[in-house]
């Protein structure tokens, strides 16, 4: 979304606070190129929309916005008090984790104010229109992206525009291949399979014998970190979001897997590689539950990928 899109699009738009808010703070997060809130579930629980809060007289509340600790935001019609919006803010802080920054519009004005400790608050404010100026969306973008950033650089408040701040244009979206995605993932699966079944992991206990791997599995496994790139597309809002996070946890316990494989030495008599030395049932024990982690976590992204690709 370019800067005049977006002010086409809302400067002579009436609908209501409630019915608009969620809707304007999507279309200013796309404009700045950082995630909505509801762009990954992982974070639900510290950036929502309406999240509850408790006043000092023991009442509820919601706020439109929020970022646990990082920043807050409020919206009212066209028209009505941004005074009003802050103060309500103001309530809120205590349940929201203090957030440094604090954001209130009537969606044709956008005010940013800070509130760091120590520091005299900071007040940036500037017209629908004047979203179209890049320093405007610098700030806008700092207070959604690094909200720390706008910590005052200087003590003199003529200053008061950080002189460090540069907007940075978001990546045009990518065009997600499904299909290929799809065929990344399951390669992935498969390569992971195949590997672990070369290595020979019994149950640890006093009478078992260490785990043993074949040259070809040793290969395989030692592999196990250019597996990262088998991986689908790194973007927040692809659908594919939901099985990235099982295939980094996967490449993050073969790596330490791999590790304990490169210690093996080589028996002839075998022609196998075998864990060995003091340290050996612990070992064997760290590698029993490394594999058991792997192969419940495989599992687990098959079963997503076939949710996904049938």
């Amino acid at each position: 979304m370019t800067p005049q899109e977006f002010i086409d699009r809302w400067q002579n738009n009436q609908r209501g606070e409630r019915s608009a808010a969620q809707s304007f703070f999507n279309d200013l997060c796309e404009l700045v190129g950082v995630l909505r809130p509801n762009d990954n579930s992982r974070m639900q629980f510290v950036y929502a929309f309406e999240e509850p809060v408790r006043l000092a007289d023991g009442r509820k509340g919601f706020a439109d916005v929020s970022c646990f600790g990082q920043f807050a935001a409020e919206f009212k019609k066209p028209g009505e008090s941004l005074d009003d919006a802050l103060t309500q803010l103001y309530r809120y802080v205590a349940d929201l984790g203090y957030p440094p920054v604090l954001i209130v519009s009537d969606r044709l004005h956008i005010r940013i104010q800070t509130q760091f400790n120590g520091e005299t608050p900071r007040r940036w404010e500037f017209s629908l229109a004047q979203l179209a100026d890049f320093n405007n969306l610098a700030i806008v973008q700092a207070a959604l992206r690094n909200p720390w950033s706008l910590r005052a650089q200087s003590s003199d408040p003529r200053f008061d525009t950080p002189s460090n701040m540069m907007f940075v244009p978001p990546a045009p979206a990518p065009t997600f291949d499904i299909s290929t995605d799809l065929r990344k993932a399951k390669l992935f699966v498969e390569r992971v399979v195949t590997a672990l079944n070369g290595l020979v992991i019994g149950a640890p206990g006093p009478s078992s014998r260490g785990p043993s791997v074949s040259k070809q599995g040793r290969d395989a496994i030692l592999s196990y970190p250019s597996y990262r790139y088998w991986g689908i597309q790194d973007d927040e809002r692809s659908m594919h979001y939901l099985i990235k996070p099982l295939q980094e946890d996967i490449v993050a316990i073969l790596i330490a897997l791999a590790s304990h494989v490169q210690a093996f030495q080589f028996d002839d008599n075998s022609q196998c590689f075998w864990l060995v030395g003091k340290e050996t049932l612990k070992a064997h024990a760290e590698m029993w539950d490394m594999t058991c982690s792997v192969r419940a976590l495989v599992k687990q992204m098959a079963v997503q990928l076939r949710a996904i690709g049938g």
